[in-house]
């Protein structure tokens, strides 16, 4: 039996401990383990597709995705700030009959249920046949064409992740903590609050907002529920750094501070050590096409003393890892089997082992990994994977803009912000263009500054001049 055949005995053997808290509301193992089989036996019921599930960080969204593992359907999550044209387009292309609602949200395309209205109306009908579906999970990213990508994570990949976190030595102490819970459900660093959680029989405490307007009540829950265990992008703790009563006095229940998402700065880590003298602070690496993260590393005063943090050893990896030219390669079990609706020179197969071009650029040393950006115009921000031309290609769609660059501002190969330069056709106002830009994109993506100018300079090779933007 895998480990996601074995969720639902999990869940029954937590018995009353908690297992999910967000804001004032709570639910325990054994109460998710009740609305897992009720809502699990309505999706088998409802159909065989895969299921949108719309919402934010909520209990009803969490044993969502928990129901529709058991029941076999495919769940993907769509956070309630994205955009209705982006929702559509993934609907479509996921052939999805049913989203369930834990936000409102009026589509007409598809069955649109509460999860109370789900198991009333589908209480007394028969179940389908057993459903047969390997996909996990779906999650979609940003694509260079301007539609979302979606990059379908198979059972076997995930039951591979869940099997690799639960041997790993570093995690050998990690049961029965108190995890904070920072990524939303649609960003994929949410598989590891998931899933580690709950096989290592830990209560997850997530964050409805993790802004820095929010930044007290943060403070106050990560002290008042006793967090033992941080799950957090490199850009969320420089935020918590800010105030200098962040540190061991204060809060000496901390533990482990884990990082995945984009680049972990040696800056950040000094600090981190200066404040917390014995938290261990651990970094790992890997793409959404790789379930997660396919590598870590515990982060000792030695390694300091570097220009880079590595993001994990290659003898404790959970794929094997190879250079190309540079370019970091991701060969085995953790690797998506390609993209939904997309043919990419990106996956492939190899003596029918899942490769993965990752684009990232790497160094090995010591059998350690090192990632040292990217070699395209993919850029990660807040932790966020984003293609550039994702946005500019949307901001095209906008009637009067003629022409369309976006670029990244850098410090230290970390993305700061993102800004795009526009030619156009009919005046406009900045505000304007992010008005009529946040209804196809996400709000992540949207440019800090959109800056209006006569002509967009080329390079000698005729095209944009990409370098001389992100400079100005």
């Amino acid at each position: 039996m895998t480990n996601l055949d074995n969720l639902l005995n999990v869940l029954k053997q937590g018995k009353n401990k908690i297992l999910y808290k967000i804001d004032n509301q709570t639910i325990t193992y054994k109460e998710a383990y009740k609305e897992v089989l009720t809502l699990s036996n309505s999706l088998s019921k409802q159909g065989n597709s895969p299921v949108i599930l719309y919402g934010h960080k909520s209990i009803d969204e969490f044993i969502s995705i928990l129901s529709c593992v058991v029941a076999k359907r495919t769940y993907i999550p769509v956070d309630k700030y994205t955009p209705k044209k982006r929702i559509e387009e993934i609907i479509k292309k996921t052939n999805s009959t049913l989203l369930i609602k834990n936000e409102n949200i009026k589509i007409k395309s598809i069955e649109s249920l509460t999860i109370k209205e789900l198991n009333e109306k589908y209480k007394y009908k028969k179940k389908k046949k057993i459903n047969t579906n390997n996909i996990a999970y779906t999650i979609f990213t940003s694509g260079s064409t301007g539609d979302s990508k979606g990059v379908p994570i198979s059972y076997d990949n995930l039951n591979h992740f869940i099997s690799w976190i639960l041997k790993l030595k570093e995690f050998n102490n990690c049961n029965n903590l108190n995890v904070l819970s920072e990524a939303s459900f649609s960003f994929d660093l949410s598989v590891m609050d998931i899933y580690f959680s709950i096989y290592k029989k830990n209560t997850i405490i997530a964050l409805k907002n993790n802004n820095i307007s929010n930044l007290k009540n943060i403070y106050k829950i990560i002290k008042n529920d006793n967090i033992n265990f941080l799950i957090m992008t490199p850009t969320f703790i420089k935020i918590l750094l800010t105030d200098n009563n962040f540190n061991d006095n204060n809060y000496p229940n901390i533990k482990y501070m884990f990082f995945c998402g984009e680049l972990l700065e040696v800056e950040t880590v000094r600090k981190i050590k200066e404040r917390f003298n014995k938290v261990k602070v651990i970094n790992a690496y890997g793409p959404t096409e790789a379930t997660c993260f396919v590598s870590l590393i515990e982060i000792n005063s030695k390694m300091l003393k570097e220009e880079y943090i590595p993001v994990g050893k290659l003898n404790t990896s959970a794929v094997k890892i190879e250079l190309d030219n540079n370019e970091i390669i991701l060969k085995g079990k953790s690797v998506f089997n390609g993209y939904l609706d997309l043919k990419s020179d990106n996956y492939y197969k190899e003596k029918k082992t899942n490769c993965y071009k990752t684009g990232d650029i790497g160094i090995i040393e010591n059998n350690y990994l090192y990632c040292k950006g990217r070699i395209d115009n993919q850029i990660k921000y807040q932790g966020y994977r984003i293609e550039l031309e994702d946005i500019e290609n949307n901001l095209l769609k906008l009637k009067n803009i003629k022409e369309a660059v976006a670029v990244a501002k850098y410090n230290n190969n970390i993305v700061k912000l993102i800004k795009a330069y526009v030619v156009l056709n009919k005046e406009m106002k900045e505000h304007e263009i992010k008005k009529e830009l946040s209804k196809l994109i996400p709000n992540y993506m949207i440019p800090k500054k959109i800056i209006i100018i006569d002509k967009i300079p080329v390079n000698n090779n005729g095209k944009y001049d990409r370098k001389k933007l992100s400079s100005l």
